[in-house]
């Protein structure tokens, strides 16, 4: 069953918020964009995060924050992008390496969102999040089944939001 498009914005909004670290350097361009980006300014976020790539172009943390500022506006090839620049500064980061998989299931690249939840599964495999959201683009991408193991797997985890796709879609 292919999910709704305001479905995905909520599952992804739930995802990408509970990845925010407590605040950085008060003041500092890292700390002024989380604020934008919690209170949902996502152009002013991207500022302060690219003000801060400006100034440290090797701050992985600020290319994962402005993938994630340029996903909240819809923009997800140039998170994409960002997520990709990040993860070649920090490539242990799980959280950016699953966000990355699921804005390139947004743009209709299953195969990619799924070769990098799946990596996700690898490093981490108590992550419950992970199987959610690769249960989610295995639906998208028809296969059902394997859809269902991933929730009930997620479930096992601990991720609530999966039992409602197992009882909906199993």
């Amino acid at each position: 069953m292919k999910l709704s498009s305001a479905f995905l914005t909520i599952v992804i909004s739930l995802t990408i918020l509970l990845t925010f670290p407590f605040a950085a350097n008060a003041g500092s361009n890292l700390d002024i964009g989380l604020d934008k980006l919690r209170n949902g300014d996502y152009t002013g976020a991207i500022n302060a995060f690219t003000d801060e790539i400006k100034s440290n172009p090797y701050d992985a943390t600020a290319y994962d924050y402005r993938g994630v500022s340029k996903a909240k506006r819809g923009d997800f090839s140039g998170s994409i992008i960002d997520y990709t620049r990040s993860l070649e500064l920090d490539p242990q980061n799980n959280s950016t390496l699953s966000n990355r998989g699921i804005a390139k299931a947004r743009i209709g690249d299953l195969d990619g969102a799924i070769n990098d939840l799946e990596m996700v599964i690898l490093l981490d495999p108590e992550n419950g999040n992970a199987f959610f959201n690769r249960g989610v683009a295995m639906d998208m991408s028809g296969d059902l089944n394997t859809a269902c193991a991933d929730w009930d797997k997620a479930v096992e985890l601990g991720n609530d939001m999966a039992s409602k796709f197992l009882d909906k879609n199993c």
